[in-house]
Order: structure tokens, then C-alpha cells, then sequence
């Protein structure tokens, strides 16, 4: 508990480096535009946070553009956060804070991600994705989020070294568990948080099932 003031800093700082994309940039020159048709701002402040939203290349150069705008922290949750990528022999890693963050389809897998959230949900779907070998490891900071991961018949997750506090880890293993193709290594440390692994649910199945058959 004595390092979770210093745990937070430290992902304050990370999120306000993350990279922010075109959408992003988008969404916040529209509420810009709005505070401006709602006289909250004036005509030579609008040109000046214009510039700085277009000019905006991280989280935290956002932020700096909306400051004291209404609705400036939704604008900024709904920042999509960019899975980085590593060097060689570095993990890969996914932060997130208020953030709802998806990978999905056909994506490939790192064979060492770490994901760090706050107030935050992740899904990983590895029905479509390019595993990197028969072992992923998977380190994990969650704080008041949910991570799901959803697995093939053939893929196996283990939470065993997972810390739990005040938390609900739910796995529900199918095929056979015997002789996995692969194994999702869960480690790391839950504060008030869920994580659950199964197979995926009807509706994805019939995606699935979907994007599998030839087309005419």
C-alpha cells in the first residue's frame, strides 16, 4: 500500500505520453468549437486552443488544450491508447486510465505484454490473433479494472502467481487442458479488480463462424 501514491504518478506521467491519433485530435477540436458557440470562449482563444489540439501529438498536450473546458475529461477517456511497441528482448506494453481498450481480429501477440490499468477495461481476443510461441507471460497492474481474455479450445491460462486484493479471477477452461497448444501466464497484482478467461460467447462464435465461410 505504501508505494501506490508513487505506482500512480508513474502512470500519470505514462499516460500523458501516449501518442494520440487523428480521431483523437478530432474529438477534442469539437468540443473546442462547442465551448466557443456556448460563449464559454472567445474568438482569439478558439484560433489559439485550435492550434494547439491540431498541433497536439501526446495525451498530455491534449489536455493541456482543453484545460477548464466542460467535458474535457471525457474527450480525453475516450483517447484510444496505443499498444507500444517494443525493442528486442523489451516487453510490449498496454496502459490505460479510464480507457476502454480492445484487441481483437487478427493481431499478434508479443510474448511478453505488460498491461497497467486505472479505472480501465482490456480485452484480449486470441481466437483470430498470431501467438508468438507455445508461452505468453503477461504481467499485470490493475487497479479498479477488468481484464477478459478470451481463448480457444486448445489455449490454456494460468493465474496462479496472480496477488488479489479484494478481487474476482474467474477461468473457465475448456477443450483439453492437458496438452495445450499455447499457455497465457497471468502475473502480477489485482487492487479491487476482475479478471476472467473463457472461450468467447455466442456472438462471437457466430462472427467467427461468419468470417470463415467462402464467399460466393
Amino acid at each position: 500500500m505504501g508505494d501506490e501514491p508513487g505506482r500512480r504518478e508513474d502512470l500519470a506521467a505514462s499516460q500523458a505520453l501516449q501518442r494520440v491519433s487523428d480521431a483523437d485530435r478530432e474529438r477534442a477540436a469539437e468540443l473546442v468549437r462547442a465551448a466557443y458557440g456556448d460563449g464559454r470562449i472567445g474568438v482569439d482563444e478558439i484560433d489559439e486552443r485550435l492550434g494547439a489540439v491540431m498541433a497536439a501529438r501526446t495525451r498530455g498536450d491534449l489536455e493541456a488544450a482543453l484545460v477548464h473546458l466542460p467535458g474535457a475529461d471525457d474527450v480525453l477517456a475516450a483517447t484510444h491508447p496505443v499498444l507500444a511497441v517494443s525493442r528486442a528482448g523489451e516487453p510490449t506494453t498496454i496502459n490505460g486510465t479510464h480507457a476502454r481498450i480492445e484487441r481483437t481480429g487478427r493481431w499478434e501477440v508479443p510474448a511478453h505484454l505488460v498491461v497497467t490499468l486505472v479505472h480501465s477495461s482490456v480485452v484480449l481476443d486470441l481466437m483470430e490473433a498470431v501467438l508468438p510461441g507455445p508461452e505468453i507471460r503477461v504481467d499485470v497492474d490493475l487497479t479498479h479494472s477488468r481484464l477478459r481474455v478470451i481463448v480457444p479450445d486448445d489455449v490454456r491460462v494460468d493465474v496462479s502467481n496472480l496477488e488479489q486484493h479484494g478481487s474476482k479471477v474467474r477461468v473457465d477452461p475448456r477443450g483439453d487442458a492437458a496438452a495445450p497448444r499455447a499457455v497465457v501466464r497471468l502475473t502480477g497484482r489485482l487492487g479491487w479488480s476482475r479478471v476472467a478467461a473463457a472461450a468467447p460467447g455466442r456472438r462471437r462464435r457466430r462472427e467467427l463462424r461468419k468470417a470463415a465461410r467462402p464467399s460466393p
